[in-house]
């Protein structure tokens, strides 16, 4: 994997943990393309991998919003 997609992982990983820390969420729905998901997984902690509900396996960071709801919401 790319250095930069590494470190990214693992920045969003330290912020969800320190977001769960903070009691700011109790479930996560993680959507990110297919390399991108791997390494997060690899990067949360267990406490943070608890917390996944859902994933979704896809990079939807360039359509238009409402793919990413109809996304999000097929699995509600």
């Amino acid at each position: 994997p790319h250095r930069l997609h590494v470190l990214l992982a693992r920045r969003l990983a330290r912020r969800l943990y320190e977001a769960r820390g903070r009691d700011e969420f109790e479930r996560l729905v993680v959507v990110a393309g297919p390399p991108l998901l791997g390494l997060l997984r690899e990067a949360m902690s267990k406490p943070t991998k608890a917390c996944v509900e859902r994933e979704i396996r896809k990079d939807l960071v360039h359509g238009p919003v409402n793919v990413l709801h109809e996304h999000l919401s097929a699995g509600v």
